[in-house]
C-alpha cells in the first residue's frame, strides 16, 4: 500500500506528500485489515469442515437486526472516506475539531486521534465532525502580541520588531520556515500596564 501511494500521489512539497501518503496508508491498511480478517476467518472455518453458507445465511438475518443500530457506524466510515478523499487534514496537521485543538496523531476510516497540549489523546468519530479548522493547511501564521510599557516610543519598538523579524528570515535556521515578509498591524490594545502591538509572521 505504501509503495503504491508513493508512486501515485504527486505534490510539489515533499513534506506535504509524505504526510498525505502516511495518512492514506494508515487508513487503507486499517480497512484492509478488517476485510482480510473476515475472509481469513471464513477460510479457516471451511478448512475445519464448517458449512460457511449456513453461517452466511444466519449472518444476513443478523445483519438486518443490527443495521438500525449501526447507522452511526456507517456514517463514521462514509465521513472518514470523504475527509481522506478531500484531503481536509493529514497526520501531523494541527487542527480544531468540535472545539478540541491538537495535532492529528492518527486517522482511520472511522476515527481521528488528536493529541492536545496536555498530552491527552482524543478519539473523535468522523460521523460527529461538523466543522474542521486546519491551522496548518499549506501554511500557518504566528500572531505576535507584544506588550510594551507606556513610556516607550511605539514607532521605534515597531521598527525593531520588523527589523528583527526580517533578520530572522535571512538566517539559515529560519528562512525555510518563514515564507513571506512579516506584517505589522500596529497598536492592537491598551492594556492596564502595557501597550499591545500586534504583528503577523507567515
Amino acid at each position: 500500500v505504501y509503495r503504491i501511494l508513493t508512486y501515485t500521489i504527486k505534490t510539489k512539497a515533499s513534506e506535504e506528500r509524505a504526510e498525505r501518503v502516511d495518512t492514506l496508508n494508515r487508513a487503507i491498511r486499517s480497512g484492509l485489515t478488517v476485510v482480510f480478517t473476515i475472509f481469513g476467518a471464513m477460510a479457516l472455518l471451511s478448512e475445519f469442515g464448517i458449512d460457511i453458507s449456513v453461517l452466511l445465511g444466519g449472518a444476513a438475518v443478523f445483519s438486518i437486526a443490527i443495521a438500525f443500530g449501526a447507522q452511526s457506524l456507517v456514517k463514521d466510515y462514509f465521513s472518514g472516506f470523504m475527509i481522506l478523499s478531500e484531503n481536509q487534514y493529514r497526520v501531523g496537521n494541527v487542527v480544531k475539531i468540535n472545539g478540541i485543538s491538537g495535532m492529528v496523531e492518527d486517522i482511520s476510516l472511522r476515527t481521528t486521534i488528536l493529541r492536545d497540549l496536555q498530552g491527552a489523546a482524543h478519539f473523535i468519530p468522523h460521523g460527529e465532525i461538523t466543522i474542521v479548522s486546519n491551522l496548518t493547511h499549506l501554511w500557518s501564521r504566528v500572531e505576535l502580541n507584544i506588550g510594551i510599557a507606556y513610556k516607550e516610543n511605539v514607532d521605534q519598538v515597531m521598527d525593531v520588531i520588523m527589523e528583527t523579524a526580517k533578520k530572522m528570515r535571512e538566517e539559515p535556521e529560519y528562512k525555510w520556515l518563514i515564507t513571506d515578509d512579516p506584517e505589522m498591524l500596529g497598536v492592537d490594545d491598551f492594556a492596564d500596564s502595557a501597550v499591545v502591538i500586534k504583528a503577523l509572521v507567515k
